[in-house]
């Protein structure tokens, strides 16, 4: 299509690149202080090298890690907190509208499907890439995974550091185009796209077979393109007996269109497509504007740099104390001209001229200085906050003194009692990233393998018309949702006076909804909650054995009143039972 010509795909990736100038920058002053490691891996240069930005737009020296402690127990607390390995944290069931009865077999095949599915993803590089996810987090606050079919393993994850993924939307919420940037060398290319009808530059595949090393390992930009299939086909086929319309066979009748780009030869490598989106942005704290999060490094940057700035200043003044300028009469030296230098234990020279003139006074700084430890014990407390410290430093103790995982219920009290910000972050982050990779996952086994079973019989017509929904039993996730509950608990209450006037307002809360909240948010076993079906089925059952009993009642009162030598007249409540109604 021309709409996604190479040289188009790389024409709106340079707009991309550009219009996130500004907050690569700011991300690479973040990345300094929390991730050293990746440090300058934010700014890429047009060959796909790394660049750092000017000197002055950065800190010269990191000499402060206290931000890098803070943010390394923050990612070790939310993965722990929200992924515990010991327990299976996450359960499939299907959500479909207008409440319909759904057969028992579907609760029990999707009970099932939870458990082989939890297995599987620690079979897998689950671990190692969501690990490496949350350590984003509190850098970058936008993450990305991508998860697509292995043969080998079923499954394939892989976490994608935002410096070389650039993505849009196309509505206020989900993000369906991504550009993904690969540097690779030419051998790698070629080993990557070797398959029949990929297209390599004439370049590229002279310096991959050289056998000239500095050929060979030259590097090549690949850019990834995928975005939603504005034209997708289908057909119409004849299957047992019905007429039904599919997508058609190839790209043309994914839902996602892939193309894969070399950049330095404008060349479209590999024209594909996916059925579902290999790539998944989400955000733990979005911006007012703009399709990229924040992050608690970018909240806590100007702390960071001030925290720095007077660790630094305080480290200078403590070795001053200790090794102090030495002050030296250079009239006994021909020829060396006076120079003055401030730098702790430094030679200064002077010319007395004889002992005529009195040598410069230099201040001693004091060793105890409490003002400046004062001043970086509070800007240290306040990182703290940023990266929510103190709650899974305290979480990380309970758990090692008690010897088990806090329940939902005792985090909620923690989070009140610290820091009540972390739950949003939770909340979303579940909704945008970890819900929509599992929900692939779960079409992917489902699509491609046995795993799950045979499923029961009409369960496929469910899943055309419906979605998959994801419950959570982690302890942090479990109270992120135990806010909104909260909420609506305050709301029933703050209208209790009002019952009295107008009862039915009762009538706009779903109060079965909430209960069930309730008891998901408490940790209950999903195996000991009815079905919405069995629910329905009992309340019918009581409801019939109420109205038994009121006839039942109603006929003792008429059989003690009426006289039973006269005929009951017609249509009358003693007719309909004499006549067995």
């Amino acid at each position: 299509m021309e709409e996604f010509s190479a040289q188009a795909i790389i024409s709106n990736l340079e707009i991309l690149r550009g219009n996130r100038t500004g907050l690569n920058e700011k991300l690479e002053q973040v990345a300094s202080f929390l991730s050293p490691a990746k440090f300058g891996a934010m700014t890429i240069d047009r060959s796909g090298s790394m660049s750092r930005n000017e000197p002055e737009k950065r800190p010269r020296q990191i000499v402060c890690d206290f931000a890098q402690e803070a943010a390394n127990t923050f990612t070790r607390g939310l993965f722990s907190n929200l992924f515990p390995p010991s327990v299976r944290w996450f359960s499939y069931s299907l959500s479909y509208p207008e409440q319909k009865n759904l057969p028992e077999e579907f609760k029990r095949y999707f009970a099932s499907a939870s458990q082989a599915a939890y297995d599987l993803l620690y079979a897998t590089n689950w671990t190692t890439e969501m690990s490496e996810i949350c350590e984003e987090c509190p850098s970058t606050g936008t993450v990305t995974m991508s998860v697509v079919f292995d043969p080998e393993r079923i499954l394939k994850f892989k976490c994608h550091h935002l410096s070389n993924i650039y993505c849009t939307s196309s509505d206020d919420t989900t993000i369906d185009t991504v550009y993904e940037v690969i540097p690779l060398t030419a051998r790698q290319a070629l080993n990557r796209f070797g398959r029949n009808g990929d297209q390599l530059g004439k370049r590229l595949l002279e310096d991959a077979k050289s056998g000239d090393v500095s050929r060979s390992e030259k590097l090549y930009t690949i850019i990834h393109f995928v975005t939603p299939n504005p034209n997708r086909k289908f057909r119409t086929v004849e299957r047992e007996g019905r007429t039904i319309s599919e997508p058609v066979p190839g790209p043309e009748g994914t839902r996602f269109l892939s193309f894969y780009v070399e950049k330095e030869e404008k060349i479209l490598i590999r024209r594909g497509g996916f059925d579902h989106n290999p790539y998944t942005v989400g955000r733990i704290d979005n911006m007012a504007f703009g399709v990229y999060g924040f992050s608690p490094g970018l909240r806590a940057l100007r702390t960071m740099k001030l925290l720095n700035k007077t660790y630094a200043i305080y480290i200078n003044a403590l070795d001053s104390a200790l090794r102090p300028s030495v002050i030296v009469d250079s009239c006994v030296y021909d020829g060396i001209s006076p120079e003055f230098y401030f730098d702790p234990g430094s030679v200064n020279l002077y010319n007395s001229g004889g002992g005529k003139f009195n040598p410069p006074q230099f201040v001693t700084p004091p060793s105890n200085l409490p003002g400046g430890l004062e001043f970086i014990n509070q800007g240290r407390q306040l990182l703290d906050r940023f990266f929510f410290r103190d709650l899974f430093t305290i979480i990380q103790q309970m758990n090692e003194q008690s010897g088990r995982q806090r329940t939902a219920r005792e985090i909620q009290e923690l989070v009140s009692e610290k820091n009540s910000q972390i739950l949003p972050l939770v909340a979303r982050f579940l909704d945008e990233l970890v819900t929509p990779v599992l929900k692939t996952v779960f079409r992917i086994i489902f699509e491609n393998t046995s795993l799950f079973g045979p499923p029961p019989s009409g369960l496929e017509d469910f899943l055309g018309e419906t979605s998959i929904n994801l419950q959570y039993f982690s302890p942090l996730a479990l109270a992120a949702k135990a806010t909104k509950i909260q909420g609506t608990i305050a709301a029933i209450e703050d209208i209790m006076p009002l019952l009295q006037i107008k009862p039915e307002v009762l009538d706009m809360i779903d109060l079965d909804k909430l209960f069930t909240d309730m008891l998901e948010v408490r940790g209950a076993n999903p195996d000991h909650i009815l079905t919405m079906s069995k629910v329905r089925q009992l309340r019918e059952e009581r409801q019939q054995q109420m109205q038994q009993q009121q006839l039942m009642e109603q006929a003792a009162k008429l059989a003690g009143g009426q006289n039973l030598n006269e005929t009951p007249q017609p249509g009358s409540l003693a007719a309909q039972l004499v006549g067995g109604a």
